[in-house]
């Protein structure tokens, strides 16, 4: 089934206000995505061509990006979806247009899973999204209001997802799994803090355009990372721990002047060591996840720590290229990257040591 499905709406304002709801898309500061009914849009890193993610069961990552005009994703989920979605900001005379576009080709069950399901409810977001770009420019709602059938499908999900989270597992055994999930992304949250400010350190002091480069971009990674932990420990009622805060800015820091005075190795060597412990992190974070009944944080886990398992490749590599590695035992290296997915679930989830 070929599809291609259209929502715009005309605006009085100009088209960078709408340029600008557009790039803060996935971040804490999202004015346009409507999370507060759907599932929250996220992504392994900051938004840019190649970012990983998606939004509830629907999957996709970034395939084109211009800043402050259009964005376009491409789907990976569910199966039988083939094709694209994408917001486009196209200035008029009188103002501006914006555009949600999809198009794709449908296979298998998907070509009765859209016009049934999927279509209803994308409608119904896209709308939502539209109007919540209304609101951020002051100018008139328009959506209409959810249809009927529309209703049903949202309370079928509902109860499919109540029902999920009751099958297997006891009121205890939820509620442990829920505080050890608290626990270890209190963990990560701070953990991000203090990694952040010592990559902030740590790619200012390298020399090699190159290594520079790479490691602020790892820094940038390491603070999307907190963003997306932190929305999680909202959405599960819970907040960061201030003392671990206060000790995550204070070793942050002092990493980071570190840098400025050590020689080159250490900070790599040190880097890499912790970004092995982070994949293990973020592995039994997802694993805590699915026993706590939080499924809609498990795909972001694991992006999580696929990208932390590049970090580690990327420091692994630098520490084994100087001579120094052959004298200072390496730290062990993590099982392949396509591990984490393959073997998620086959073991109950153990917090890293």
């Amino acid at each position: 089934m070929i599809v291609r499905n259209e929502h715009h709406r005309d605006f009085r304002e100009k088209a960078e206000t709408f340029g600008a709801l557009l790039d803060a898309l996935a971040s804490p500061h999202d004015r346009l995505w409507p999370a507060n009914n759907w599932p929250p849009m996220r992504f392994d890193r900051p938004l840019g061509i190649g970012a990983t993610g998606g939004a509830g069961p629907i999957r996709y990552f970034v395939e084109s990006y211009s800043p402050g005009r259009s964005i376009v994703f491409r789907f990976t989920g569910p199966q039988g979806f083939d094709g694209t979605h994408s917001f486009i900001v196209e200035p008029l005379s009188a103002g501006t247009r914006l555009t949600h576009l999809l198009t794709m080709k449908t296979s298998g069950s998907a070509s009765f899973s859209w016009p049934l399901i999927f279509r209803p409810l994308h409608d119904a977001l896209v709308e939502e999204a539209l109007d919540r770009a209304a609101t951020a420019v002051g100018e008139p709602l328009a959506a209409p209001p959810w249809s009927s059938y529309v209703r049903l499908l949202r309370a079928i999900v509902r109860r499919r997802g109540r029902q999920r989270r009751i099958a297997g597992f006891t009121s205890m055994d939820v509620q442990q799994s829920r505080e050890k999930l608290i626990t270890i992304l209190q963990f990560a949250y701070s953990g991000e803090l203090a990694a952040g400010l010592a990559y902030a350190g740590h790619w200012r002091s390298v020399s090699d355009p190159a290594e520079r480069a790479r490691i602020h971009a790892i820094e940038d990674e390491e603070w999307h990372h907190r963003a997306l932990v932190g929305g999680m420990l909202r959405e599960l009622g819970a907040a960061p721990d201030p003392k671990r805060e206060r000790r995550a800015t204070m070793i942050g820091r002092t990493l980071g002047a570190f840098c400025h005075v050590a020689t080159w190795f250490p900070p790599m060597y040190g880097a890499g060591k912790l970004e092995s412990r982070n994949i293990r992190e973020y592995e039994a974070a997802a694993g805590f996840a699915r026993d706590s009944a939080n499924e809609q944080f498990i795909d972001c886990l694991l992006t999580m720590a696929e990208v932390e398992w590049e970090h580690e490749a990327y420091f692994r590599a630098r520490v084994e290229s100087h001579w120094l590695s052959r004298i200072v035992k390496v730290w062990p290296a993590p099982p392949p990257k396509e591990e984490i997915r393959r073997t998620f679930g086959s073991a109950a989830p153990t917090a890293p040591h």
